[in-house]
């Protein structure tokens, strides 16, 4: 019969060989790199097979352990028992070996360089598609119409966007006829550029602020400064027209299906011309001083509603910028000329007020070189007055006809000129034909200090700025247009009226 001793030495001897596999097979599971790995693998298979062998053999000799605890003796002897069939199993088997191979992470030989399936299809030609030639109709849900897509609108500074004229169907066999007549195509389809899911974000987020100012401002009055919305939705498939050539009878439509998410739009009113438009259709490149005055003031006026509700616009510009010509008026008075000045672009629109988050240290740059602030360049946060003082820059260029820092590229040497245009306002002649004045800006100065010195979150003297500028308007008399000298470019305007009213 055996010992206390022999039994206690039994239990260490099994106890060590149990942690020698534990050891082993931990050892195994990380991961190891070494240029001898075969042959390490062949050693870790030698001992798992002596260990499991040994154990087999030691389960076979019957052990009777003669003591009081007799339940200690049946689950030693139940767990050689199961040692026992599990070391048959390994052993008869190849299972040891697919084992030992899964603990190892095996390496995975990649082809070369040239051979790559990613280099492949790299080097195939890429389809390029002319946005252009964006062809259909489609069902806007919303207003329950039909539509059909006109052609493209000539679009700058925005590379998520694409906006496309867009004419609601007219349904001659509908119980209801509709009040809309076929031709009228003052509508505009914006439709989103990519098939990135975060520019779907951007793009979306546009549609929706559009329709949180028309909820706040009620009043017409002051939902005038920004586009009306008629609906939203997205694409499965897009259809292009393919350019006819020698050989074609007919024209080929080639189906585009957006990956991995369909291609949102939504439907905006169409409002036109814009400043820029306005501004380079002129006959002596300038406006007049009294314009100039009221349009600024109404820009002004509608980021001022944009900053009530927390959003800082970012991208102020006159592209972005418009004249709501109404139908049945025949001219723009000079007095309600502010109050036709509408933003129809809000793409890069971000909301400021937000008291569970802190004001960025550094952020991308977001704008135009031409017309951003000081701020912008340094990569700070944005706030309202940097929309303010970029409307500033846009008097400046209306009354001299260009900014000093116009063609540079430099970033260095454009906030060095914008400093000093701060510093000294410039003293030019303003050239409308019939009028030539000396204008002095000097007062502009004050203008663009008490924005530097405005800290963030607080509000902005928007009566303040009026007065100012039209202390500069009133300082620098003229003799008073009439309507056909608007603008300096009277036809033009009334142009654009008789396109608005026919169409």
């Amino acid at each position: 019969m055996p010992s206390d001793m022999s039994i206690l030495k039994l239990h260490e001897q099994r106890d060590n060989e149990a942690h020698i596999l534990e050891v082993t097979v931990s050892a195994a599971l990380k991961p190891k790199i070494s240029s001898k790995k075969d042959s390490f693998s062949k050693r870790m298979i030698k001992k798992i097979r002596e260990l499991v062998l040994r154990n087999s053999q030691q389960s076979e000799e019957p052990t009777k352990y003669v003591g009081k605890d007799n339940q200690a003796t049946e689950q030693q002897l139940v767990a050689n028992k199961n040692s026992k069939q599990l070391g048959k199993e390994l052993t008869e088997t190849s299972d040891v070996l697919r084992f030992a191979g899964d603990l190892f992470r095996k390496e995975v030989c990649l082809p070369k360089k040239y051979w790559n399936l990613w280099s492949q299809i790299k080097r195939q030609p890429k389809l390029q598609i002319d946005q252009s030639r964006f062809v259909g109709e489609f069902h806007n849900r919303d207003d329950k119409g039909d539509w059909r897509v006109i052609g493209m609108r000539p679009v700058r500074g925005n590379l998520v966007t694409v906006e496309y004229d867009v004419m609601r169907l007219y349904k001659e066999n509908a119980s209801f006829p509709e009040t809309m007549a076929k031709e009228n195509n003052n509508h505009v389809m914006k439709l989103c550029n990519s098939d990135n899911s975060k520019n779907h974000v951007l793009f979306m987020q546009q549609y929706k602020l559009l329709l949180l100012l028309k909820k706040r401002y009620q009043n017409y009055r002051q939902r005038k400064h920004f586009p009306g919305v008629f609906g939203c939705g997205a694409f499965n498939e897009l259809c292009y027209k393919e350019k006819l050539s020698t050989s074609d009878m007919l024209p080929k439509l080639l189906i585009y299906f957006p990956y991995p998410n369909p291609r949102p739009y939504f439907l905006q009113e169409k409002i036109q011309p814009t400043l820029e438009e306005i501004f380079r259709m002129t006959q002596f490149g300038v406006l007049n001083i009294r314009t100039t005055r009221d349009v600024v003031i109404g820009c002004i006026k509608a980021l001022r509603l944009l900053h009530q509700i927390g959003y800082v616009h970012r991208c102020v510009a006159p592209y972005n910028f418009a004249i709501r010509l109404e139908p049945f008026s025949k001219m723009i008075l000079q007095n309600d000329l502010c109050e036709q000045i509408c933003l129809i672009d809000l793409t890069f629109a971000r909301r400021y007020k937000d008291m569970d988050k802190p004001p960025r240290r550094v952020t991308a740059f977001t704008g135009t070189y031409k017309y951003c602030s000081v701020s912008v360049h340094n990569h700070l946060e944005q706030f309202p007055k940097d929309d303010i003082i970029s409307c500033l820059y846009m008097f400046c260029e209306f009354l001299q006809g260009y900014l000093p820092w116009k063609g540079l590229k430099n970033i260095k040497e454009i906030v060095v000129l914008k400093r000093e245009l701060q510093m000294k306002p410039p003293v030019f002649m303003n050239n409308t034909g019939a009028n030539k004045t000396i204008i002095d800006l000097g007062q502009l100065r004050g203008v663009f200090t008490l924005l530097e010195g405005i800290k963030p979150y607080r509000g902005l003297p928007y009566l303040m700025i009026y007065k100012m500028l039209d202390a500069i308007a009133s300082q620098h008399r003229t003799v008073d247009e009439g309507p056909c000298e608007l603008f300096g470019v009277s036809k033009y305007v009334f142009a654009f009226q008789k396109l608005f009213i026919i169409s």
